[in-house]
């Protein structure tokens, strides 16, 4: 397993990585069966210390097709956009404000974790808050930013004392 391959040997480093690249495969192949949002969530919580990394995903994932490819669809009733893109930012949201309250509501978690989750989701929704502002026009914008204030807010304070220091600079080669 990954724990004895890090305690060191002979061969650990070649078992560590294969073992690593075994767990990312296995952790890919799970995003893709799930709900795209919850998906993505998952996939950018892996690298929320690669900020370079998570943002090429958020552009990715959220870019909506050009304007001329929106589609008209129903919803529960209501006539609604159809972006084109892989992951409706409101769909993104809503992931992330249904996987808090599990966290939250699990009670199997001890405080610590509980507050370094919401801090890495506070960042990934900072960062996506950034797309959706560069993508989608203002209501867009102010829908995803009212989804999330309800889930964050109660919290501030708290979350101070979770953030991750910042990533030291990427090299541009």
């Amino acid at each position: 397993n990954i724990a004895a391959a890090e305690g060191g040997g002979e061969g650990s480093e070649m078992s560590l990585q294969i073992l690593s690249h075994v767990y990312t495969r296995v952790q890919e192949e799970m995003e893709k069966i799930v709900d795209p949002a919850v998906g993505l969530l998952h996939r950018l919580l892996r690298q929320v210390e690669q900020p370079g990394i998570r943002n090429n995903i958020l552009e990715k994932y959220l870019k909506p097709k050009p304007e001329d490819e929106w589609e008209m669809a129903f919803v529960d009733g209501d006539m609604v956009t159809d972006f084109g893109c892989e992951v409706d930012p409101l769909k993104l949201s809503l992931a992330m404000s249904t996987y808090l309250q599990r966290v939250r509501d699990e009670g199997a978690f001890d405080e610590d974790a509980v507050g370094q989750t919401y801090a890495d989701c506070r960042v990934i929704a900072k960062d996506a808050r950034v797309w959706v502002e560069q993508f989608y026009d203002q209501e867009m914008l102010d829908d995803f930013t009212e989804s999330l204030t309800p889930v964050f807010q109660p919290i501030m304070k708290t979350l101070e004392k979770y953030e991750r220091p910042p990533a030291p600079p990427e090299d541009e080669e």
